[in-house]
């Protein structure tokens, strides 16, 4: 009982730190291009 607690545990622990892995990578990618996009408008 105790150990398919932790299983599961885990399991919730790995799926958050991906979900906050892809959110990140989603927003430095949305940085980029707003960035981008600046730098076009000023040149």
């Amino acid at each position: 009982m105790e150990n398919g607690g932790k299983k599961v545990f885990e399991k919730r622990r790995d799926f958050k730190i991906i979900y906050l892995a892809h959110y990140f990578e989603r927003n430095q990618i949305d940085e980029c291009n707003r960035v981008s996009s600046l730098l076009q408008k000023t040149s």
